[in-house]
């Protein structure tokens, strides 16, 4: 057995389900996570190291040493006096790193160091937390070690030992193409007319959203008071035949009406909005058997004197982790044969 000198970074105590001083996961070296490979365009693996340290005069009497990879989804929330939940187990990897010369005996063990690595099934969904004082949704992950050992009931110690701990696990996609025949959303009164212009409705988690905005008014009277364009995040909770939905902000840009640029002399003027992802924790859009999350992007158009007080205008977007392109130029092994041809989505306003 090969024992390391030192000991690799590895999760925080907060990370741990069941935790122990003397038994502890870490990653690999120069890594800050389990997670190795770009889930969704490659193979991806959990990699890590299993450590056992007990003193010389107090060793661990051991059998076997098994480590698990597990995904699970859970959701709960309230509907009026009853609370609503569903479970659902959808991965479970399991190898024993560890065992005695003789089954079914124990032997003494001091320090330990185990290199492990589990195949990530392609198929399995990126890690996702919601909640909120009322309800909940999340897709999670851990590793185990369950340690088989020899039983102490003067200390309640059983026979098996379990050490737990919590990690993310992130799918990736290619950088999204524009659109290169996009359809605006537009509105049109007697009073006054709103573009909305987007070339795109895919997003990277840490994507700068541009939306470009153009009003044109009609009757002189009329006149802007204020925009304000919202990622709004939706969160479908599914329980058997029951479903939840949970709305809310997530990201607002707003500008008051006597900042927006006029373009000429026609009554036309033109702001370009931001919404910075990288701003907040952004959950990626996804469909299970338990959890849907997607997004829209609401422009609201505040008027006076217009017969219209206020206008709102939304479109359907995807978010998901993105691949940067430093990354593609590191991992050959990414198929990007189609990243530069045309979309052939149509994008539909709602």
């Amino acid at each position: 057995m090969r024992i390391f000198e030192g000991v690799q970074k590895g999760p925080t105590r907060e990370s741990y389900r069941h935790y122990s001083e003397k038994i502890y996961f870490s990653y690999l070296q120069n890594h800050n996570q389990f997670q190795n490979g770009y889930l969704g365009l490659q193979p991806s693996r959990v990699v890590g190291s299993f450590h056992l340290r007990y003193p010389h005069d107090h060793p661990l009497k051991a059998e076997r040493i098994d480590l698990y990879f597990k995904g699970k989804s859970s959701v709960r929330w309230r509907n009026g006096d009853n609370e609503i939940t569903s479970h659902k187990k959808f991965c479970k990897l399991s190898k024993t790193v560890w065992s005695s010369c003789v089954p079914g005996t124990y032997e003494n063990l001091v320090s330990l160091d185990i290199p492990f690595e589990f195949n990530l099934p392609d198929h399995i969904p990126a890690s996702v937390l919601t909640l909120t004082p009322f309800d909940s949704g999340d897709i999670t992950y851990s590793i185990k070690a369950k340690v088989r050992r020899s039983s102490n009931y003067l200390h309640f110690q059983g026979h098996t030992k379990i050490i737990e701990c919590w990690l993310d696990i992130n799918r990736w996609t290619l950088p999204p193409t524009p659109d290169y025949s996009p359809k605006p959303l537009c509105y049109e009164t007697s009073t006054f007319k709103c573009l909305v212009s987007l070339d795109q409705s895919k997003f990277g988690t840490t994507d700068v959203i541009h939306v470009p905005i153009k009003l044109t008014l009609i009757d002189m009277r009329a006149f802007v008071k204020r925009i304000v364009v919202i990622l709004k995040e939706y969160n479908r909770l599914k329980a058997k035949f029951q479903r939840k939905l949970i709305k809310g902000r997530v990201i607002v840009d707003a500008v008051e009406g006597d900042k927006v640029l006029s373009l000429n002399d026609d009554n036309d003027f033109m702001v370009t909005m931001k919404l910075d992802l990288s701003q907040k924790k952004i959950h990626c859009t996804c469909e299970t058997d338990l959890i849907d999350i997607w997004y829209k992007i609401k422009v609201k158009v505040y008027m006076g004197n217009a017969g219209v007080s206020c206008k709102t205008l939304e479109k359907d977007v995807e978010i998901y982790d993105v691949l940067n392109d430093v990354a593609l130029m590191e991992n050959a092994d990414v198929d990007t044969s189609w990243i530069t041809e045309p979309s052939d989505e149509i994008e539909i306003a709602t």
